[in-house]
């Protein structure tokens, strides 16, 4: 019984990850017919999960998961009319309707992770968040190129990464400090970052390891990568794709990664290492903005604020010794 629960909830939680991720595609007042269908599925699916959840066993797992299939059934039965549905009146009402399936999503994904039911998460378009990510980058690397000599680094980092571990640490046990912090970091946060370790935290544990581990460019360029990469992926992506690849990630925002990712390095390396020859800063630049593309695109269990910036440090550092490149 447990088995065929996780199933059907594993189905109910991708359709309705499909349905979320179409809501706010670009054009998709026209797809009413899918989207009915769509619904209609869920529905059903739903009521029938519901009624095996009512014979299992009471564990806190299977309590949880039926609270919060039950808020989305109560939430289903709130759907927008799909007739009319091209008028800007009734957008609107989808649009908000969207926004409050997205916390149901996460919170029932979160639930069955549990089950090792491996689900993706979403990444709504906030640009507050890709505003705040490019600043932060750049900020990072001025720091780390100006302001702080290498030793000094690498305190800061530890004391830093020590925080945000200890942060992540007791929020799972303080709903007051969980919710103050979400509170605070809410403009910016991704919807999962209330159930799973938060991308803050990834990062400065792959800045710790930079600054141990990586040359001087090397570190640079894995900032930058990521500061300019992920950000212009997901507005392409979102605005643009239409070639999927892997987890909702499209070629076009791939190509957006790596041109991005590129120029930015090309940049970096301008002003910061200018006695790298150009056939070698356009190795640097597109070679590791590739390899963090791929890590943007298949990063699944940990966050892609870490396996960035690593992926995009190790290649820098294996096209420096296949090339004879200097990176310090």
């Amino acid at each position: 019984m447990v088995q065929a629960v996780c199933t059907d909830s594993q189905f109910i939680a991708e359709e309705l990850y499909a349905l979320i991720k179409r809501l706010e595609t670009s054009g998709w007042s026209q797809d009413a017919d899918q989207i009915r269908d769509r619904l209609r599925l869920l529905k059903e699916k739903l009521i029938k999960t519901l009624q095996e959840l009512d014979t299992e066993s009471t564990s806190d797992w299977s309590q949880t998961l039926k609270e919060r299939l039950e808020h989305l059934r109560q939430l289903m039965t709130s759907a927008p009319s799909l007739e009319g549905i091209s008028s800007d009146a009734l957008k609107q009402e989808w649009r908000a309707f969207r926004k409050k399936l997205v916390p149901v999503y996460e919170s029932l994904a979160a639930n069955l992770r549990m089950q090792d039911i491996h689900l993706p998460s979403l990444r709504p378009t906030n640009y507050k968040r890709n505003l705040f990510h490019v600043s932060s980058g750049i900020m990072v690397l001025m720091i780390l190129q100006h302001l702080l000599a290498p030793a000094t680094q690498f305190w800061v980092m530890i004391g830093v990464t020590a925080w945000a571990w200890t942060m992540e640490a007791t929020r799972r046990h303080s709903e007051f400090i969980h919710k103050t912090l979400m509170k605070v970091f809410g403009p910016i946060a991704h919807p999962h970052e209330h159930y799973r370790v938060n991308s803050a935290t990834w990062y400065a544990t792959a800045l710790l390891l930079l600054t141990i581990f990586s040359p001087r460019m090397a570190s640079a360029l894995a900032v930058i990568v990521l500061a300019v990469g992920d950000p212009f992926a997901a507005l392409i992506g979102r605005k643009f794709g239409k070639i999927k690849i892997n987890a909702g990630r499209t070629l076009e925002g791939m190509l957006a990664f790596i041109f991005a990712g590129a120029a930015a390095s090309m940049l970096v390396m301008w002003i910061y290492a200018p006695h790298i020859a150009l056939p070698h800063m356009l190795l640097l630049a597109f070679i590791p903005s590739f390899a963090g593309s791929l890590a943007e695109m298949y990063s699944q269990r940990i966050d892609d604020n870490f396996t960035i910036p690593m992926s995009v440090s190790l290649c820098a550092i294996l096209c420096g010794f296949l090339f004879g490149i200097p990176l310090t």
